[in-house]
């Protein structure tokens, strides 16, 4: 859903420009209605900004920035205001050092004076030709040397755009702004079409609705609407609903011609991932219970003295490092595991802190 506008907002200022001659001027009744004043609105929902002078508010004067003269001197920025750059061929030595070969491959070294500044190591420079200031065109008088203040109608025509996604079974935005449109609604909001938009659901009325109160809000005061554009566009799509190894999940094909197809990813259970033959996150199930076992045995018989160590350093990494890959691969079966060993590990410490407490 978008929903263009356009609106025209007006007020009265004071303006100075270069006094290039007359300048067209409006009634002056316009400054007790502002909207007496036609403008011309842009064709498109673009920006523009029209000022009408108003009659006998007019006043010429010497532009303050030059003098009237149209023109200001300055220091010239190149050279500061010396006139003159170092050399840029000796770099201000005045001398160009060169290596003359003389044969039997001896070579002299030479220094000669710099042809391109005659040995005095500067320039003139190109900027100001040596004068050390520049003459520029007053930017404020535009080179006329008077400007002219006047009292106008300022009228600032400005665009806004609303854009909104009504989206059946909340399918990701992203998705939706990548697939191509079918334009079904497009008209200016008017009482007369409030009939038009009831074949559309009401999730769409609803935020239509909704767009067009923020619209009325931009109304008011010196603020008018010049005109609006409400477009509605579909993007036809289908709702698939399939079942995989007693998983269910829900397919989208999208397009006039379905030529997109939307497959959220869909979470398997542990009897769904054997029957596809992952059988590495069996192993590793089988070997995360082994080292927990091995673990086990070692804290259990820990009279054993090096043979119990060799247990808890082999389980314990067996069951760590196994746990670990396994909740990488398949983080609800790692998690699962992981509280199936934790809980065994708390009813074995009880069993034996029990069976402690009647051989004593």
């Amino acid at each position: 859903i978008t929903l263009q506008a356009l609106t025209e907002t007006r007020y009265i200022d004071i303006l100075e420009v270069p006094n290039r001659g007359k300048l067209p001027t409006y009634p002056s009744e316009a400054l007790n209605n502002i909207w007496s004043i036609k403008s011309t609105p842009p064709d498109s929902f673009a920006s523009d900004t029209q000022i009408f002078p108003i009659e006998g508010t007019q006043k010429v004067s010497t532009c303050p920035n030059c003098n009237g003269a149209g023109e200001i001197s300055r220091v010239c920025w190149s050279c500061g205001g010396s006139g003159s750059r170092v050399c840029s061929s000796c770099a201000g030595s005045g001398s160009i050092v060169r290596d003359e070969y003389v044969g039997s491959g001896r070579t002299v070294v030479r220094r000669e004076v710099c042809t391109y500044c005659g040995g005095r190591g500067k320039e003139v420079c190109s900027s100001c030709s040596g004068t050390g200031r520049v003459i520029e065109t007053c930017s404020r008088c535009d080179g006329y040397g008077s400007v002219v203040s006047f009292t106008a109608v300022i009228c600032n025509f400005k665009p806004h755009k609303w854009e909104r996604v009504v989206s059946r079974w909340n399918l990701p935005f992203k998705l939706l702004q990548s697939m191509k449109e079918e334009s079904v609604f497009e008209a200016a909001v008017s009482p007369q079409i409030i009939p038009q938009l009831s074949k559309f659901p009401k999730e769409v009325q609803e935020e239509v609705k909704g767009l067009v109160g923020e619209m009325k809000e931009l109304v008011g005061g010196d603020t008018r609407l010049i005109r609006n554009l409400l477009t509605i566009k579909t993007i036809p799509a289908a709702c698939v609903t399939f079942r995989i190894l007693g998983v269910e999940g829900n397919a989208w094909l999208l397009g006039k011609d379905f030529e997109r197809l939307y497959l959220p990813k869909v979470p398997l259970t542990f009897d769904s991932w054997v029957k596809l033959k992952d059988w590495f996150s069996v192993a590793l199930a089988a070997l995360s219970l082994l080292g927990f076992g091995l673990l086990r045995l070692g804290i259990h018989f820990h009279s054993l003295g090096d043979v119990s160590v060799f247990l808890l350093f082999l389980g314990g990494g067996l069951w760590a490092v196994s746990g670990l890959v396994l909740f990488v691969r398949r983080p609800i079966a790692g998690l699962v595991l992981l509280a199936f060993t934790t809980l065994a590990f708390l009813l074995f410490r009880l069993f034996d802190l029990v069976l402690y407490g009647v051989r004593k």
